[in-house]
C-alpha cells in the first residue's frame, strides 16, 4: 500500500474538514459505537470504541481497539479524545487517527497517519453491528448526577455500564437483568451514595481523600458471544490503590446465558489445558529451563484454570485477579492459549465451537 501524493491528501483534507460545514454533532457524553470501513479503501478494519468521561489523569476519552478483518493479527489498543464538536483523534502503537464524525451518516471520515508522519492515507468507518453483535447504550452516573449540592464538592463516585437494546427481546432482558442483578448488585443511584458515604468515612479516619470508579465494558461483541468486564476500583490521595476487583461475564447471544468454562470445553479438559498456562507463563516470562515461576511472585506452578476468560482474535485469554495465584507485588496476571492447542478440548456446539466455524 502506497502512500498518497501530497496534492491527493490536501484535497482529502479539503474535503475532510468540508464536512464540519454539515452534520454538526451533539453526540452523547457516553457511548459505545461498532464501526466497520477501510483505510486507503484497501484494508478492511473493525474498531471498538466506548465514549466514557474525561479523567484528569488520563488523556483521554475514549477507548477501544481495532483490527484488520483480512489479516490475521491481534487487536490493536486504540486511546483518544472525542470532542462534542465530533472531532476525533485516536492514538495507537503505529500511528493516529483523526476525523470527525457525521451523526446523520453515521460515519467517522479523515486519515490516519504513522508515528513517524512519514505515511498518511484516507479512512471510512460506518456505525454498524454486524449479525451476531449487539447495541447497547453506556449509562453513566456521578456524585454531581446522583446527590447534586448534598455531595461534598472533593468526593468523586462514578459508575459507567451498558444497557443493550436491539436484538431478540428475550436476550437483551436477560442480559440486561444479569448486569442489574449479579454485577452492580443493587440500584446504581445507591451505589454512588454508598461510594460518596466510603469516601467521607475514609477522609475522616485516615485524612486522605480518594475516588470510587465502577465500570462495566464490553470487551467482545461478535459471533454471537458477548463478554464484559466489570472493574471496581477505589483510588486513594497520593496515588495508592486497594485490590482493583476485575471480573469477566460471557454470554450467549443467542440465548442470553451466561457460559462458563465447563460450557465450552469438554469433561477433563481443564487438567490437559492447566499445564498449557503454565507453559504459556513461562514463554511470556521468558524464563529459562528449570527455573521456577516462584520467581516472578508466583505462589506455585499448581494453580486452576482462570474462571476469568474471553474469546481474543489469538485465543482465550486467561485472567487471574491480584493475589489469586501471586503475591500482591506481582499484581495481576494474564496469559492467551491459541486456539489451535485448544482445539481438541472444544466441547461441539458449545460458543466457542460456533465462535470459531
Amino acid at each position: 500500500m502506497k502512500p498518497i501524493c501530497k496534492l491527493t491528501l490536501g484535497i482529502i483534507l479539503l474535503l475532510w474538514q468540508g464536512t464540519q460545514a454539515y452534520a454538526q454533532v451533539n453526540a452523547p457524553k457516553h457511548f459505545y459505537k461498532i464501526l466497520v470501513g477501510k483505510i486507503n479503501e484497501q484494508l478492511p478494519i473493525r474498531v471498538v470504541l466506548t465514549k466514557s468521561r474525561l479523567p484528569e489523569n488520563l488523556k483521554g476519552n475514549v477507548f477501544g481497539s481495532y483490527y484488520y478483518t483480512k489479516i490475521k493479527s491481534g487487536e490493536i489498543n486504540l486511546e483518544g479524545v472525542w470532542k462534542d464538536n465530533g472531532e476525533v483523534t485516536l492514538k495507537e502503537l503505529y500511528g493516529k487517527f483523526s476525523g470527525r464524525w457525521n451523526s446523520v451518516n453515521k460515519v467517522l471520515v479523515g486519515m490516519w497517519t504513522s508515528k513517524d508522519g512519514k505515511k498518511a492515507f484516507p479512512f471510512r468507518l460506518y456505525e454498524k453491528y454486524e449479525e451476531g453483535s449487539i447495541q447497547a447504550e453506556m449509562v453513566y452516573l456521578d456524585q454531581k448526577t446522583v446527590m447534586g449540592a448534598k455531595a461534598p464538592q472533593w468526593t468523586d463516585a462514578w459508575i459507567l455500564y451498558p444497557k443493550f437494546k436491539g436484538g431478540k427481546p428475550g436476550v437483551v432482558n436477560k442480559i440486561n437483568q444479569f448486569v442489574q442483578e449479579k454485577i452492580l448488585l443493587k440500584n446504581p443511584e445507591e451505589i454512588i451514595r454508598s461510594q460518596v458515604e466510603e469516601q467521607v468515612q475514609h477522609k475522616k479516619i485516615a485524612g486522605r481523600k480518594s475516588t470510587h470508579e465502577k465500570t462495566i465494558k464490553i470487551l467482545h461483541n461478535k459471533n454471537n458471544v458477548l463478554t464484559l468486564v466489570a472493574v471496581d476500583d477505589p483510588t486513594y490521595e497520593g496515588n495508592y490503590r486497594s485490590f482493583i476487583m476485575v471480573s469477566y461475564y460471557s454470554f450467549d447471544l443467542n440465548t442470553g446465558q451466561q457460559f462458563q468454562l465447563e460450557d465450552i470445553f469438554i469433561e477433563g479438559a481443564q487438567a490437559k489445558i492447566q499445564p498449557l498456562i503454565v507453559t504459556q507463563f513461562r514463554k511470556d516470562k521468558k524464563l529459562k529451563a528449570g527455573k521456577s515461576l516462584k520467581t516472578e511472585g508466583f505462589f506455585n506452578e499448581d494453580f486452576a484454570v482462570a474462571r476469568n476468560f474471553y474469546f481474543s482474535l489469538k485465543g482465550v485469554f486467561f485472567f487471574y485477579g491480584i493475589r489469586e495465584i501471586c503475591y500482591y507485588y506481582a499484581g495481576p496476571q494474564a496469559t492467551t492459549i491459541p486456539y489451535n492447542k485448544l482445539k481438541k478440548y472444544i466441547k461441539k456446539g458449545s460458543p466457542l465451537d460456533r465462535y470459531l466455524r
